[in-house]
Formats: structure tokens, C-alpha cells, sequence
């Protein structure tokens, strides 16, 4: 058989939507839904159901023919298009959800999109006047703005915030009175109202604007201030201090406010004893007179010692009746005195400055007498003496002063500003006073010393400079001092010396004195400068050290010659050169390793002898009495603790004279025969202390032997025997067969 499959399906339906968009709150917007089936079957029926889909962030209502229709609920609808609203309710995306099934369960959805946005506003109200009198009109001037423009209506209404039913004023737009609560209809943009005041007081009124698609409502609250017609009074006198006895003017004026007629009254009250005359009347305190508005003056006559307070008070005639008062002060006195001070300003410290006290009366008054006080104000930073005829006034004392100019003086003690009152009274207690301002200043100046040595040898001196610099040219002069903290010395100026804790004076700039060194050690100096007229001191400590005085020596020895013959003399030179100013002794120790003597200034000197010496140049000779080679040793030794040495060694030659010697006769003889020889001695130089002595001997490598004889006798070989110059005759006499070679040593 064959099997065939057949899907059977419901019929299917198309569902669409449209319309979606943007909308203000509160506001309606249009949407359609459209519902159609692909197959046509009349027998299937729809429901539809609105819901506010997941991420939306505003909210709303759907409407159908303005009848809110339930969210998520289903409800029959139509095949065709169905036209709904949707009203904005919160500011936002709304994705509004629109879900169709049919009879059979086949179910579609579409989704329309919303943006419900909000049109703001600002609004303002402000009153022109804000303040007016009973009767007067003040503009209420209005601003709508919107943020964007929405063409939306707005209205307005008011409420007065007063105790008053009508709250002290009618408001009108143009000729028609408006009523409180009421909303009426205005545009966006600036618009007027009108407020006619009828009532006096503080009102305050409370504006309220609306959209009416929105609803949002913005507030404003206008204040005014009605006041009754009024009136200002002013009234000063032309004199604040009179002396008993006189008149002050007092000159003012009552000015009227607002558009009634005013009437008004006046009374005075004084704390002091006096008469006030308008008009040519006397009037008592207390007692009432017309006035009338405008300028006026009046007098017052003040008959008592002291402050005067004059207060007027004014009365109009309005209800509620306004009353006013002004008061002032006028000062009545017995005849016055004038002071004056001058001649105060700077000063150098410790210098006097003078300065006057002038004293005159306003008035003539032949019996008051008066004395003075200074007072040295706090805050002073300097300080002072005041002198009167020489004599120190003490500060805080009264003292009798005349009329006229007094003379004074001022002496700075201490730098800075220094604040004096100098007050004045009479016998009637009047005080006057006067500051007096002084400025002490001090001379600002640099002082510096220094050694241009500062190590000495005791006798030796130094010159010491100092320099003193001041800030500014003052023109004064300076002196200084020394003292020895330690150790001693002298000072010198020149030629002079400077006696210690002295005061000598000194220039401004650069000078020296000289130190000389006296004693042994650490020599510290306190030098002081002052100012000669502000007596400002500045010091410097200046040290040297002093050590005993020493002095270097060089010493040198030359020979003229380096050999000569025993018995000759060598001549030397020698230099002794000194440097150091200390008194210095010299010894020369003379040694030498031959034999001889050593001559200066003509006296001879043998080996290990001093010879006192003096620096300079001198000479001596050294003569050698025996042959060969003579280290002679000069050693120069001073008398400074601890001595200093300085030797020189001079290698000398002497040489022995010399002599010649020749022989003759020599040649062949027999066994023991004799031959004649003879032995010649000669000098090179004559020299008659010499001796010479001869020795035979038979040299090596003779064959033969023999005798030497003199004069028939035996020489003896071998020995030395004395021999004299000239020709010296001998015999050689044959011993033994051979060759004899005779050496002859002389």
C-alpha cells in the first residue's frame, strides 16, 4: 500500500503597527494597530494586549476613543486597523509591546516606540515699583521661557498672602480686574498686569504658572510695601562747641512724601539748661509750635556748662499720625584755649631735639591758668627724656605752663618711634592735647678688623687694619678702644703709642695701627668702636700668636786652593748670612783629620777649637804640617735653644818635598876585590828641615853577593842609616860569584 503525510495548520494572520515617535508628557500621541489574514475565515476570532516592554525607561497610558485601555490585559479586536493614543506619563523610551493571538493560539507581537520628553519652563515676576503710597499703581511684570518651543498653552493665576480680603490691591489685565484663584490664560513670553494698591502694609503675592499639557507648575512670590503718605526731618546746628553765653543756628528741613496735604507740629527737649527761639518766640522745652514744611531755622541759647542734647520731635496731621525726632549734640564750654605742638620728627639716638608747646586763648580770660602733662603712649618702640631749661620733666607730672610758646627738649635714649601726648588743662578742667611723634634712629655702621699677621716672633710687629662703613653718610665722628683680654703687647699709631681703654678718635674707612709682640703665648685684643654722638658700639677680637724670636743662618766655606806642599797655607773664605731679627751668637769649631792649624783675625787655632764669629764675610787659612789628604771640618753652632749646627768639610792635599838620588860606579870586579860607587842626593826645593836616611839591600834574582862598605867599614843591609845631601862615596866589595843587583833606597 502507499502511505502519503499531510500537515494541516492553522490559518496565519499579518499584524502591523505604526505611529510611534516622540511626545511630551502628559501629552497624546496617535497610533494605529493593523490586523490581517493571509487565508480569509471568518469563523477565527482576535484578542489584543499593551504592555511597557523590559528597558524601557519612561512610562504611559494607552487610550482607545480617550478611554484608558488596561495594560497587560487581553480584549477583543478587530480584523483592519484600530486607532489607539498613547499618553506620556513619565519622561522617557517606552517601548509599548502589542501582542495579537487568535482563536486558534497563533500569536503575534509588534512593538511601537515612544519618547516622552519634558518642555520646561522658567518663570518670573517681578514688581515696578515694589514700594508705593496709598493710591498709586506698581507693573507686575511677567516672563514665560520655555527650553524649547513646544506650543503648549499656559495660565495663571494668584493668591495674596496678606490679612486684608483684598489683600491691599485690585490686580487688572488692561481695564479688567482679576480674582485670586482663578487660572486665566497667557502667553509665553513677557506680559503685564496692573496692582492698584488700596491698603497700607507689607503684602506679598503668590503667582503660580501652568502648562496645561503638562501640568508642571512654577512659582513666584512678588513682595510690595504700601505705605501711607509721610515726611523726613532733618535739622543740624551750625556750631557744635560755643562758648556760654552764645547762639548756635539749627537749620533743617521737614520734606513731604507722597500725594497728601500734611500739616505738622513741633516740640524740643534739652538735656542741658537753654532756650530754643523761632520766629522771633522763645520757646520752652516741651512746649508745642505749628511748622511748615520746607527750610527752616531756629536758635538755641545754651546757658549751662557741658553737652547739649537737642531733640526735635514733628508730628503730621495723617492717620495714623507719623511722628519723627531728630536730636543733636552741641557742646557749650567756658572760654577755650588752643594748643599746639611742633619741632617734633627724626633724631639721632642720644642727641636732643627741641620742640614747642604753644598755648592761646579763643577768648580773653585774664584768670585761667593752665598746666601741662607728657605721657609716653604705649606702643612706642623708642624711647626719651624731656627736658625743660635743662632740667628732666618726669612723664605722667603735671607742671605749670605759661601762654604762649614754650620751649623743650627731647633726648632719644632708645631707637625707634616714640608717641608723646602733651596735654594741656585749665582751671576749669578743660583738657586739650597734642601727640608729639619723634623718630630715633641709630647710625647703622660695619666695623672689621684683622692682623695682617697673625703670628709674631716676640720684637716682631704687625700692622693691624680696621675699616668702618656706615649704611648712609651721617657726618658723625667715631672713636675706639683696645684692652688685652690675654697676653700683652703694645699698640702704636704712627710713632705713638695708644695707651690701653682709652677712647682715641678714628676715621670713617680704612686705618691701622701697629702691634709689637712682648711676650710669649696667645695675644687676644678686644677692639671697641662707638659712635661719638649716638654712642652705638661695635667690637672685634683680634688674636696673634707670639713665639720667641729665632733667626736662620746659612753658612758656607771655600778653599781657594785643594793642594799644596807641607807647610803651605790654604786660604778660606767664608759667608755667614743671617735671616730673623733676633740678637744671635755664632761659634766655628775647627777640626781637621792631618795635622795642622787654622789662623783667623791672627790668632791660630789647633784642631777642636771654637772661634767666636759675627755674620758677614770673613776668611782664615788652614796650614798642613804633615803629607797627605786633611778633611778639615768648619762647624757653625748659634746660641738658640735649642742650638742649630751647620758643618762644612773640605778635603785638602798636602804634599812632602821631593828629592833626586842617582848612583855611578857600578860594573864588574873580582871575588872578593872592592869597586868605588857612590850614592847623589839633591833637593827639588830647598828645604833645610828635612833629613833623609839610606838602606842596602841585595835585590831578588842577583846570582852573586857582596858587602858595601863605608869608608873600610861594613854598612849593615837592610838598615836605614842617616845620609846627607850631595855625593855620598862607598865601596862594594865581591862575596860570592854572580850577578849583584845593589838596590840603594833613599
Amino acid at each position: 500500500g502507499i502511505t502519503k503525510t499531510i500537515s494541516f495548520t492553522y490559518p496565519d494572520f499579518n499584524l502591523s503597527t505604526s505611529g510611534d515617535g516622540s511626545l511630551f508628557l502628559n501629552a497624546l500621541k496617535d497610533f494605529n494597530v493593523f490586523l490581517s489574514q493571509i487565508a480569509q475565515n471568518n469563523a477565527i476570532t482576535y484578542q489584543v494586549r499593551y504592555s511597557i516592554a523590559s528597558g524601557s525607561t519612561g512610562n504611559g497610558q494607552v487610550l482607545a476613543n480617550n478611554t484608558p485601555v488596561p495594560l497587560g490585559v487581553y480584549a477583543p479586536i478587530a480584523l483592519g486597523s484600530t486607532s489607539l493614543q498613547f499618553k506620556g506619563t513619565t519622561v522617557g523610551t517606552v517601548n509599548l509591546l502589542v501582542e495579537v493571538k487568535d482563536s486558534n493560539g497563533l500569536v503575534h507581537s509588534s512593538t511601537v516606540a515612544f519618547n516622552v520628553t519634558a518642555v520646561t519652563f522658567t518663570f518670573s515676576a517681578a514688581a515696578q515699583p515694589s514700594s508705593l503710597y496709598v493710591g498709586q499703581s506698581s507693573t507686575l511684570n511677567f516672563n514665560i521661557s520655555e527650553s524649547a518651543q513646544s506650543g503648549n498653552t499656559y495660565e495663571m493665576m494668584f493668591l495674596f498672602q496678606a490679612s486684608s480680603p483684598n489683600g491691599g490691591g485690585t490686580i487688572y489685565d488692561n481695564n479688567s480686574a482679576l480674582s485670586a484663584g482663578v487660572w486665566y490664560p497667557v502667553n509665553v513670553g513677557s506680559f503685564i498686569r496692573t496692582l492698584n494698591s488700596t491698603q497700607v502694609g507689607n503684602i506679598n503675592i503668590l503667582f503660580k504658572v501652568r502648562n496645561t499639557q503638562t501640568l508642571q507648575e512654577v512659582s513666584q512670590l512678588v513682595g510690595l510695601n504700601i505705605q501711607n503718605s509721610s515726611y523726613t526731618l532733618v535739622a543740624s546746628p551750625n556750631l557744635t562747641n560755643v562758648t556760654i553765653g552764645n547762639t548756635a543756628t539749627i537749620s533743617g528741613s521737614i520734606n513731604t512724601i507722597g500725594p497728601a496735604q500734611q500739616n505738622f507740629t513741633m516740640t524740643y527737649s534739652t538735656s542741658g539748661t537753654g532756650t530754643l527761639v523761632y520766629n522771633g518766640v522763645y520757646i520752652s522745652p516741651g512746649q508745642s509750635f505749628a511748622m511748615s514744611a520746607g527750610a527752616f531755622n531756629m536758635t538755641y541759647i545754651g546757658t549751662s556748662a557741658g553737652i547739649h542734647n537737642v531733640a526735635l520731635n514733628c508730628s503730621n496731621n495723617t492717620l495714623p499720625v507719623i511722628s519723627m525726632g531728630t536730636s543733636f549734640d552741641i557742646t557749650f564750654s567756658y572760654p577755650d584755649f588752643n594748643l599746639s605742638t611742633s619741632g617734633d620728627g627724626s633724631l639721632l639716638l642720644n642727641t636732643q631735639k627741641d620742640f614747642n608747646v604753644y598755648l592761646s586763648q579763643i577768648t580773653t580770660a585774664p584768670y585761667n591758668s593752665y598746666l601741662v602733662k607728657f605721657t609716653l603712649n604705649s606702643g612706642s618702640t623708642g624711647s626719651g627724656q624731656i627736658f625743660k631749661n635743662n632740667l628732666p620733666i618726669s612723664y605722667g607730672t603735671y607742671n605749670p605752663i605759661g601762654l604762649g610758646n614754650n620751649g623743650y627738649q627731647f633726648k632719644a635714649t632708645a631707637v625707634g618711634n616714640v608717641s608723646i601726648t602733651c596735654e594741656v588743662k585749665d582751671n576749669n578742667g578743660i583738657v586739650h592735647t597734642s601727640i608729639l611723634t619723634f623718630g630715633v634712629t641709630g647710625i647703622s655702621y660695619t666695623f672689621s678688623a684683622a692682623a695682617q699677621n697673625s703670628s709674631l716672633q716676640i720684637g716682631e710687629s704687625s700692622p693691624i687694619n680696621f675699616d668702618i662703613t656706615e649704611s648712609t653718610p651721617s657726618g658723625t665722628n667715631y672713636e675706639m678702644k683696645y684692652v688685652f683680654q690675654q697676653g700683652n703687647g703694645t699698640i702704636s699709631n704712627g710713632s705713638n703709642a695708644v695707651s690701653t681703654n682709652v677712647w682715641e678718635p678714628v676715621n670713617i674707612g680704612s686705618y691701622n695701627r701697629t702691634f709689637t709682640a712682648t711676650t710669649i703665648g696667645t695675644v687676644k685684643i678686644l677692639f671697641t668702636v662707638r659712635n661719638a654722638l649716638t654712642l652705638v658700639e661695635a667690637t672685634q677680637v683680634i688674636t696673634i700668636n707670639a713665639t720667641q724670636n729665632t733667626s736662620t743662618y746659612t753658612f758656607t766655606a771655600n778653599n781657594v786652593l785643594s793642594s799644596t806642599m807641607v807647610g803651605n797655607s790654604i786660604p778660606f773664605n767664608f759667608v755667614l748670612t743671617q735671616s730673623g731679627t733676633a740678637q744671635t751668637n755664632y761659634t766655628m769649631l775647627f777640626t781637621t783629620t792631618g795635622n795642622g792649624n787654622f789662623v783667623y783675625n791672627g790668632t791660630t787655632y789647633t784642631n777642636g777649637q771654637a772661634i767666636n764669629i759675627v755674620p758677614g764675610s770673613f776668611s782664615g787659612v788652614y796650614t798642613g804640617t804633615s803629607a797627605g789628604n786633611h778633611n778639615v771640618t768648619f762647624t757653625v753652632t748659634n746660641n738658640q735653644t735649642p742650638p742649630v749646627s751647620t758643618s762644612v768639610t773640605k778635603t785638602l792635599t798636602f804634599n812632602a818635598s821631593d828629592f833626586n838620588l842617582s848612583t855611578s860606579g857600578d860594573g864588574s870586579l873580582f871575588l872578593n876585590t872592592q869597586k868605588d860607587f857612590n850614592v847623589f842626593l839633591s833637593q827639588i826645593a830647598v828645604d833645610n828641615s828635612i833629613t833623609y836616611q839610606v838602606r842596602y839591600t841585595v835585590a831578588s834574582g842577583s846570582t852573586g853577593n857582596g858587602q858595601v862598605l863605608a869608608n873600610n867599614t861594613p854598612v849593615q843591609l837592610g838598615i836605614y842609616a842617616p845620609i846627607s845631601l850631595g855625593s855620598t862615596s862607598l865601596q862594594f866589595k865581591g862575596t860570592s860569584v854572580g850577578t849583584v843587583n845593589l838596590l840603594v833606597e833613599v
